[in-house]
């Protein structure tokens, strides 16, 4: 706490006037893999109660039931194989994930491997600045796209940094346009 929290405390404690104190605190995550995020505010309330009317006699309690939390998202991806083996895959080696039926394929290098997950559920699971749906049926790694394509107001591509070229259909082309410009 800053010197200006700890008066409006003892302010508080001192006069029992202020029955409820919302404060903003600034907090690093202490194990946040990437470290070029910024920092995240949490709200903490303090309660100031009244013992009775007649002694103004402060208490402080912190609240929890306001504290905000940040979305996680996967580093690697689990991948079982043949014989019970599971190979655990880092988010960042991968390509590009596109959907086959209840499955979706990872293209990671020059691997591919099948997961039984749904691209919306895997979509929820890779973190947004990192990864962007471009079809229905396909999510690209956006570190790994090397250009963007318009032929005709039908046909938009996404040329990958192995020359792979992938559709990307017109609700999603302005979002891709847009983070791949954030990204420069």
């Amino acid at each position: 706490m800053n010197e200006d929290s700890g008066s409006m405390l003892s302010f508080a404690k001192q006069t029992g006037k202020i029955h409820r104190i919302r404060m903003v605190i600034v907090a690093d995550d202490p194990w946040d893999q990437d470290k070029d995020l910024p920092n995240y505010k949490v709200p903490v309330e303090f309660e100031v109660e009244r013992r009775n009317s007649e002694h103004a006699v402060p208490l402080l309690e912190v609240g929890t039931s306001r504290v905000a939390k940040r979305k996680r998202y996967a580093h690697r991806l689990p991948v079982k194989r043949s014989g019970g083996v599971v190979l655990y895959i880092e988010t960042r080696r991968i390509r590009w994930v596109e959907a086959v039926n209840q499955y979706v394929r990872l293209y990671v290098e020059k691997e591919k491997y099948l997961i039984r997950d749904s691209l919306t559920h895997l979509e929820k699971r890779l973190e947004p600045r990192r990864f962007q749906r471009i079809h229905r049926s396909s999510i690209v790694n956006l570190e790994r796209v090397r250009e963007l394509h318009m032929e005709s107001s039908n046909f938009r591509w996404a040329v990958l940094d192995n020359g792979i070229r992938l559709r990307v259909s017109q609700g999603y082309w302005n979002k891709l346009q847009n983070k791949m410009q954030g990204l420069t």
